[in-house]
């Protein structure tokens, strides 16, 4: 076999004649950039392909005439004519069976006269030759060299004699929306959640808020559900500690929160307690109890012969009086001083005793 027929059976065609069409379901104008299919053969992993959008926009379907290959593979998108800077790329299960749409989860930016190269991996591909290079202007297929494992635009590997004359092009099309702005609002429709409403244009998940950016939700509030524009101060008795939070915590046993948009509890201070949690105060220790630390669930009942006042953080001991025993009897004449022995008073808790007659 020749090598022009040997890499005649490897090859396949694109299309660089632009056409618009206005997608009503999308509202926006589609670029469709078409190279029919002929009877020309690519092999898996050898060839790539340039292209040149009209206008900007963002690439959102490439179909392409895979044979007789499937399995698991990607499309590659790159700036630039050749292997350069990947912008995106898509996992593809290629099925083998003529033409495939690939549509990509993420739409990719392309800018209106830039050349942009596009690699199907692990497919056979089809496509069409033409006699010159202008058959299909913005248009240009590379081929690895094998020989070097380098890769080369179409007219260098011609002249290097390593490939056939002639100029091969993959059979494909590329879908390029080209984004409007219904509301105004500066967002493009189609990266716009609300593109009738010039006040929003996004739509934010749970733990995050905003009109044209999702923020997260600062700690001391909460955005329990999607589509909110405004997070949620926590109320009182409750707290967040974290931003992007979806719901407040309760302030736990021993700590309160008496204001709302509380980004921690406070601890009830010595004197107090808190038994339950999601309060907004604390209870002061009752008379005959005290609390002697700070962030307390429960009170302290004072030990037997001990008291307090309502709010102690100690007891104090219960004071007897002590009975006084001034010693005796004595006989002393008119206005004569008597000395008294009162050694045998006593206290009940055992107190020193200071003796005065």
């Amino acid at each position: 076999m020749s090598r022009l027929r040997a890499i005649s059976i490897l090859f396949a065609a694109f299309v660089a004649t632009f056409m618009l069409q206005i997608s009503v379901a999308s509202a926006a104008v589609v670029e469709t950039i078409d190279i029919p299919v002929d009877t020309l053969y690519l092999s898996a992993n050898y060839f790539m392909q340039t292209f040149t959008p009209a206008q900007s926009g963002y690439v959102t379907q490439i179909t392409l005439q895979s044979d007789y290959t499937n399995g698991p593979g990607e499309l590659i998108i790159y700036e630039g004519a050749g292997p350069g800077t990947v912008i995106g790329s898509q996992s593809v299960n290629w099925l083998g069976t003529g033409a495939e749409v690939v549509t990509f989860a993420s739409s990719l930016p392309v800018t209106a006269g830039n050349v942009y190269t596009i690699q199907p991996t692990n497919v056979n591909l089809r496509g069409i030759w033409s006699s010159t290079m202008d058959a299909y202007p913005g248009s240009e297929l590379w081929i690895l060299n094998t020989d070097t494992n380098t890769w080369l635009a179409w007219p260098d590997c011609a002249a290097t004699n390593w490939c056939a004359s002639g100029y091969p092009h993959m059979a494909v099309q590329i879908v390029i929306e080209v984004p409007i702005d219904s509301d105004g609002d500066g967002v493009n429709d189609y990266e716009d959640a609300f593109p009738n409403d010039p006040t929003r244009a996004v739509s934010c998940e749970p733990g995050f808020y905003g009109a044209f950016t999702c923020q997260p939700a600062p700690v001391g509030t909460y955005v329990p559900t999607a589509g909110a524009l405004v997070a949620t101060p926590c109320p009182v008795g409750r707290f967040s500690d974290v931003e992007g939070a979806v719901a407040c915590q309760p302030a736990q046993p021993g700590y309160f929160v008496d204001f709302v948009g509380a980004a921690a509890p406070i601890a009830c201070s010595p004197g107090t307690y808190q038994s339950n949690s999601g309060q907004n105060s604390c209870t002061l220790a009752d008379p005959g109890y005290f609390v002697a630390t700070a962030a307390a669930i429960a009170q302290t009942a004072c030990p037997a012969g001990y008291t307090s006042a309502a709010g102690a953080i100690e007891c104090y001991r219960i004071n007897t009086a002590p009975t006084a025993v001034p010693g005796g009897p004595y006989l002393a004449a008119v206005n004569e001083t008597i000395l008294l022995d009162g050694s045998a008073s006593t206290d009940p808790e055992g107190d020193t005793l200071t003796e005065s007659w």
